[in-house]
């Protein structure tokens, strides 16, 4: 997942990047342990939870963005309910929708 979010390359070179990218430093892998047989292989043993893994990531993604609404509710909550009226413009100016 590193390769793909910071500097994608085909898994072929896999060790070349992890040389560049500085994976030792960052994760403490040895960039030789990180070849395209090794790698392809953990991908096929991870295909059998690849249903679990999409379900796990979407209730994440869903709870995430349902907490952001919810913070962005209590925001508007907290505003005093003068300036929360005063930026309709038609309660502002007394504007009827009929005009």
């Amino acid at each position: 997942m590193a390769n793909r979010l910071h500097h994608p390359r085909p898994l072929r070179d896999i060790e070349d990047w992890a040389e560049v990218c500085g994976i030792e430093e960052l994760y403490g892998l040895k960039p030789e342990h990180l070849n395209d047989d090794r790698l392809g292989r953990a991908l096929e043993d991870l295909e059998q939870y690849f249903e679990e893994i999409n379900t796990a990531l979407a209730m994440h993604v869903i709870i995430g963005y349902c907490h952001f609404m919810l913070l962005l509710s209590l925001i508007q909550l907290a505003r005093p309910l003068k300036y929360w009226l005063s930026s309709f413009s038609c309660i502002r100016h007394n504007y009827n929708s009929k005009r």
